[in-house]
Parts: structure tokens; sequence; C-alpha cells
């Protein structure tokens, strides 16, 4: 509902606005053509406005997206790096996790305050945050988390170096099957440009076989 009332919304500025400035030029000396064109766009920009606050929205959705992949990756790569170091220490590696995260910040900070108190349940803590959180991505990450601070750190650390070493395969093939499909569709324009070609300049010698033969 409320997502419908934004784009009523926004759909009643856009016309409003647009009818304002059709109204204008209305006092002006025009023809009639050009005056039912102007109402016409009215009503079109109004119709597109409607779908504005839905186009931002997955446009945000998308940005964000961005973001969080990029900053989760430089988790991970801060995880790798911290948890290879000797002593490992997870309340100091949290602390510079927590202090370069912006995205992951809350949840970081929650993890930590977890760690620090001898009360709370980690098992039933994880269980709550893995059900919170979405991203399937982020979910592993904080299981890995989970491993390092209660079970194996370096099984962590090894886990998030294997995850590092299976996206720069699945990276190699994709720009492998990039590079297959750009060589594909330049053979095929070749072929297609040589084809054209032919047909150009055999033309005017068919011409003459059809001339010669009458």
């Amino acid at each position: 509902m409320n997502k419908f009332k934004n784009n009523i919304i926004c759909t009643f500025v856009t016309f409003i606005l647009a009818a304002s400035a059709a109204f204008t030029n209305l006092y002006l000396k025009i023809s009639s053509d050009t005056i039912m064109l102007i109402i016409l766009r009215v009503i079109l920009l109004s119709l597109l406005s409607y779908f504005l606050p839905d186009v931002f929205k997955s446009v945000k959705k998308l940005v964000t997206k961005s973001k969080v992949k990029k900053e989760l990756r430089l988790m991970k790569k801060l995880f790798v790096i911290l948890g290879s170091v000797r002593p490992v220490d997870f309340s100091r590696l949290m602390k510079i996790l927590i202090s370069k995260a912006v995205c992951f910040k809350n949840d970081l900070e929650s993890i930590y305050e977890a760690h620090q108190k001898s009360a709370v349940d980690k098992e039933e803590f994880y269980r709550c945050l893995m059900e919170d959180t979405k991203d399937i991505n982020t979910r592993l990450f904080y299981e890995k988390l989970n491993m390092a601070a209660n079970y194996d750190f370096d099984l962590a650390v090894k886990s998030i170096t294997d995850d590092f070493k299976r996206e720069k395969r699945e990276h190699e093939r994709l720009i492998k099957k990039r590079v297959e499909l750009i060589n594909i569709i330049g053979i095929t324009g070749l072929f297609i440009v040589i084809t054209i070609l032919m047909i150009y300049l055999l033309s005017p010698w068919m011409e003459m076989m059809e001339i010669s033969n009458l």
C-alpha cells in the first residue's frame, strides 16, 4: 500500500508540474495540433513517472548490493591476513574488522559483544544471526567467524582462502567465455561483411550476364 501511495504521489507531482508548463504555453499563439501534442506529452510523462520510485529503488538496491559485495571481500581479505599472523587474537581481529566496516558494522559489533559476554549462548546467537541474514555469502562469512571463535581458527582461514581460489577460477572461466563469445561474434560479423561485399561486387557481373542472355 505504501509503495502504491509513493507511485501515485510521484505521478501527481509530475502531472502538476508538466500541466503547469503546458498551460503556460497556451498563452502563446500556438496551433491546436501543438496543444494536443503538449497534452499528450503531459499524459505520457505522468504515466512514466508512476514507475520512477520503483526505478529508483532498483538502482539503489543494485548500488547497495555492489557496495556490500565489495566490503564483504575486504572483510574476508582482512580475516585471512590477520588470521595468518600468530598469535591469533579473535577480539583484536573483530576490532579491526569493525573499524573498517560500514555495511557490516552493526552485525560485527553484535558478534564482538556476544563473544565478550560469557553468559551469551553462542550457538543460539549465531543461529538467530543466520536467520536474519538473507545474503548467502554474508551468512557463510558469519559461519567462518563462528568457526574461528569457537572451533578451529586455522580451518576458518583455510576455508576463506579456498573461497578466494574458487572465485578466481570462476572469474577466469567467465572471462574465457566472454572472449569466446566476442570471437564468435567477430567471426560471424566478418562472414556477413564478406558475404555482403561479394554480393556487391558480383551484382554488376550478374546483371551483365542476364543482359547478354537476353
